[in-house]
């Protein structure tokens, strides 16, 4: 990892929390008491069938810490001990680090800052399996995906693993470029992908500190008249996580517009609902966690 890039999961904090400066009180409080609606009897939080399930409550544990809403911390703890790492695949294992360092954050909200907190607590928040999980995981490089590649990087440095990353994961990522500069999520798929284009920015600019500018070019050009991004060119409508890891990706990189920030805020708008939660797209009226995750991550982008 470059020493200019801190570590991903502290820059969606970070953007996370500045959602709170382009929303009204009233709005983060209505925010607020859906994610703690989502809270199911055994700690965790719901997916979209009311059940608790674990992804789900990576994306509500993580809009808890931002906002510092108060959860029951050691309910929603024993929910997560019920998960196995060894027995996880790649993106429930991720879901599961986060989750613990979320509920340190929520336990510790004294700490000054997301990066201090997050620094502080972070080897109190990965035990020893789920790190052998992960570097299990970590040797697994035949086949690889984009998102596979970021996934990856995010848990060793979730768990505070320093990965000897060599040339095998570029050249598994460039495989994956096409034409114009963005990237699919495999190299045999012939057209791009906004997503495997936002994890291949990502990676890379976490290895080197530096910006994959085709890439980036071609995502900045992705963005509708709507101010939303679509999941692929040939997807018939924007969505929302399409334009929040969009607009996250072109912050944290440098390359997001003042007009395309205000172009983006009619969108985000648009797809909050009256229950004060997020739904994925502009004909879904649908919340659940994962889509306010999007949400708030889309609004303290454009800040």
């Amino acid at each position: 990892m470059s020493r200019k890039t801190v570590p991903h999961s502290i820059e969606i904090f970070e953007t996370l929390s500045h959602a709170s400066s382009l929303l009204h009180p009233e709005a983060m409080d209505a925010i607020g008491g859906y994610i703690r609606s989502q809270l199911c009897a055994d700690g965790g939080f719901a997916d979209r069938n009311g059940d608790s399930d674990l992804y789900y409550t990576m994306f509500g544990l993580s809009c808890s810490a931002a906002l510092n809403l108060k959860i029951p911390c050691e309910q929603t703890a024993k929910f997560l001990d019920r998960f196995q790492p060894e027995a996880l695949d790649l993106i429930h294992l991720n879901g599961l680090i986060k989750c613990r360092a979320a509920i340190n954050l929520l336990r510790n909200p004294a700490l000054a800052s997301i990066a201090g907190r997050f620094a502080t607590l972070r080897n109190l928040s990965v035990d020893s399996a789920a790190k052998t999980a992960v570097k299990r995981l970590l040797n697994a490089d035949d086949g690889s995906s984009a998102y596979d590649w970021f996934l990856r990087l995010n848990a060793a440095q979730d768990c505070g693993l320093k990965r000897p990353w060599n040339s095998k994961a570029m050249e598994s990522l460039e495989a994956c470029r096409k034409p114009g500069g963005g990237f699919s999520n495999h190299a045999e798929i012939a057209t791009p992908a906004l997503n495997a284009t936002v994890a291949a920015i990502l990676f890379k600019r976490q290895l080197t500190g530096e910006s994959d500018v085709p890439a980036l070019n071609w995502l900045a050009g992705q963005i509708a008249s709507s101010g939303g991004f679509k999941a692929a060119p040939e997807t018939p409508l924007p969505d929302l996580m399409s334009t929040a890891t969009a607009l996250f990706t072109l912050k944290v990189c440098g390359m997001l517009t003042d007009a395309d920030r205000q172009l983006s805020r009619g969108f985000i708008f648009d797809h909050w609902r009256e229950s004060g939660g997020f739904s994925g797209n502009i004909i879904d009226n649908c919340c659940d966690c994962e889509y306010t995750f999007y949400g708030l991550l889309a609004a303290g982008a454009i800040i």
